[in-house]
């Protein structure tokens, strides 16, 4: 069964989409006949105005000549309703106290209409791919379609959930759609305005737009090269057995790195391990660590550190000292086996690692195959090319016009051109990389990415992506957003100004959103017994060294889950309610008791405190002035899309209803 996803089961809502079925006769002219159509301030057609004699439009007609159905049956009684995409009948457009649903927006500005219109309700269930492009809104006879505000709300939806994880003020009430609409409309007004203001033909908007184009159309080639690689059944299984592996250690940890290369090197100069280590624990120069001995262990139970060392070693083999938080480590690996029971997690990074594996071979044949159906290298001339020597000239060899490959039906690949790419490697010029013979190995990585990018594109347009309408759907949006940035650049922003009275004045009403919210560095012991964890935090206060305690107090759970990551401050609030009462008022170096909810008694180490701090003003002044700015921009964008509503001919067909 397919799932329905988070967006979907937030509100199942049905939009009432009004089509208005209207064929109006262009306007007459003084003479008699038909006026042309008005055109906008970019030269482009407006929708055609009412007859000049009033008289109503014929209905419209559908592609086959016939005239489409009106929205009541000629008996009087309502239309069938609409069915969803599963087939199933969705709810009516009238509502259930009988009233009508709510009708279309009429259209607004040059091109409105005021002839006869027929209304067609119809209920759309929002995510019905089939009607994705469905239109619910037209600017100059440009659709917005059903799809373009799905993805916007969606989107919407993942900015309010980022708002909610950083405690930010959010919206909580239903969406607006026809809000959201709204904004798709001024942005879609906007791009109209710039393209007619000329904007898309700037040489910096061109180039934007065929970079990405390019990038698109590589991706989904490379995409729909890959699709179907599946991980290797055998190889994910010899991961899945080195990932789930479990170790038995021995270990010794040691305060002071000299004296933990020192028993190392004793160690391995021939001495007992076992015999060293008492050595230097009966001194009180090192301590077994506690946690390591006596069982067996996965890499995910160690540190990064330890886990990393003990990968590479063999049963037997001791680690050169270790560094961890609490000093130098030294392990010597007694056994590994299998994993004892299946573990799931580990399973599913080794088919990740295997999937990753199988993509990136088919990735590198994929890429042979397009070489070979599409370029000719030349070989010999392409290993002469030798840039580490003092003979190399790049200034001669920039101008060099011999061709390195051949691509089909495609300008070829010179000498010159792969110069240049590989002087753009360079970052600190090409006499320090000669002389330090740097160059020629960073030929067969320019050769990969020159060629890869044009053949992969080449094989893009072969295949017709460019065609598609994914690709243009992908364009038509990147356009817009291109145009839209580039309008607020050239006729919003320079009239913007930001004074420091009025940065200063957002400061003082906002000041929660400059204030650093109060954390703590947190270190826990835990205990299954509430008495073991009284009588570890009453030695600590004493003096006893809390690293000590972890190693040898009876009845520490060495297996709990630590709660704080080791030296990362954490804000108190984010903290759970009882830990967070646990700690109140507590001061660096103050010991606590924590009685988790799952059992465990924690005994608690505040290890630092970073109290609540307001920002000053000179800190933040320039974080409020985008902030200002931005608020700015959104506000005469809106005031712009009101002037150009009377520009340009715009059309809602939306309306609400929900099931």
């Amino acid at each position: 069964m397919k799932k329905i996803s988070m967006l979907q089961t937030m509100s199942m809502v049905m939009l009432v989409l009004v089509v208005i079925l209207v064929l109006v006769a262009p306007a007459a002219a003084a003479d008699g006949k038909s006026a042309p159509a008005a055109k906008a301030s970019g030269g482009k057609k407006t929708a055609p105005a009412v007859a000049a004699d009033g008289k109503s439009a014929p209905a419209a007609k559908a592609s086959s000549g016939k005239e489409t159905a009106p929205a009541a049956a000629s008996d009087g009684k309502s239309a069938p309703a609409a069915k969803a995409s599963d087939g199933t009948e969705t709810a009516p457009a009238a509502a259930a106290d009988g009233k009508s649903a709510p009708t279309a927006q009429k259209p607004e500005g040059k091109g409105s209409t005021s002839g006869t219109e027929m209304f067609i309700p119809f209920n759309v269930p929002l995510f019905s791919p089939r009607f994705a492009d469905f239109p619910i809104a037209t600017v100059e006879d440009d659709p917005i379609t059903l799809k373009e505000l799905t993805e916007a709300l969606a989107v919407s939806h993942v900015e309010r959930i980022e708002e909610k994880a950083e405690n930010k003020e959010h919206s909580t009430g239903k969406k607006k759609y026809l809000t959201m609409v709204n904004r798709l409309i001024m942005l879609r007004l906007i791009g109209h305005e710039a393209r007619n203001m000329g904007l898309d033909e700037l040489p910096e908007v061109k180039e934007a737009i065929s970079a990405y184009s390019n990038q698109y159309l590589r991706d989904r080639v490379v995409e729909h090269a890959l699709e179907n690689i599946k991980p290797d059944d055998a190889e994910m299984e010899t991961l899945y057995q080195d990932i789930a592996k479990e170790f038995k250690l021995k270990s010794a940890l040691f305060e002071k790195d000299g004296v933990a290369k020192k028993a190392y090197d004793e160690i391995t100069g021939g001495k007992d391990f076992d015999e060293t280590i008492k050595k230097y624990m009966e001194s009180h120069e090192a301590k077994v660590a506690a946690e390591l001995e006596e069982k067996y262990l996965k890499r995910d139970g160690l540190l990064l550190e330890l886990a990393i060392a003990v990968s590479g070693m063999k049963i037997g083999e001791v680690s050169t000292p270790i560094p961890i938080e609490r000093g130098w480590v030294i392990l010597k690996l007694i056994d590994a086996r299998p994993p004892q029971q299946e573990d799931p997690a580990a399973r599913q990074e080794a088919r990740k690692q295997s999937l990753d594996h199988q993509r990136s071979k088919a990735l590198t044949e994929f890429k042979k195959g397009l070489l070979k159906k599409y370029a000719t290298l030349n070989i010999k001339l392409y290993n002469k090319l030798d840039y580490d020597s003092k003979d190399a000239n790049f200034e001669k060899l920039l101008k060099d016009d011999r061709v390195i490959a051949k691509i089909e039906g495609e300008k070829p690949l010179t000498v010159g051109e792969f110069t240049e790419s590989i002087e753009a490697k360079l970052y600190h010029g090409t006499k320090s990389a000669q002389d330090a013979k740097m160059i020629n190995e960073k030929k067969p990585v320019v050769l990969n990415e020159i060629l890869g990018k044009r053949l992969e594109l080449k094989e893009a347009l072969q295949t017709g992506i460019d065609k598609t309408d994914e690709y243009k759907d992908a364009m038509k949006r990147y356009e817009e957003a291109v145009l839209v940035n580039k309008f607020i650049q050239k006729v919003i922003i320079p009239d913007l100004k930001v004074g420091e009275e009025e940065q200063r004045a957002y400061y003082e009403s906002h000041k929660k959103e400059f204030t650093r919210q109060s954390m703590v560095k947190l270190k826990s012991l835990a205990f299954k017994s509430k008495k073991d964890a009284d009588s570890a935090i009453a030695r600590l206060r004493k003096g006893v060294d809390f690293n000590w305690m972890k190693a040898n107090a009876a009845g520490v759970v060495t297996d709990a889950e630590e709660l704080q990551a080791a030296n990362v401050p954490v804000i108190v609030t984010s903290m759970p309610e009882g830990l967070q009462k646990g700690i109140e008022g507590a001061k660096e170096g103050d010991f606590r008791l924590y009685n988790a909810p799952k059992g465990l008694h924690y005994v608690v180490l505040v290890a630092g405190v970073v109290p609540e701090d307001v920002q000053p003003f000179e800190a933040v002044s320039k974080q409020i002035g985008m902030k200002i700015i931005n608020e700015q921009i959104t506000k005469s964008l809106e005031e712009w899309s009101a002037k150009l509503r009377d520009a340009y001919a715009v059309q809602v067909y939306l309306s609400e209803s929900e099931k």
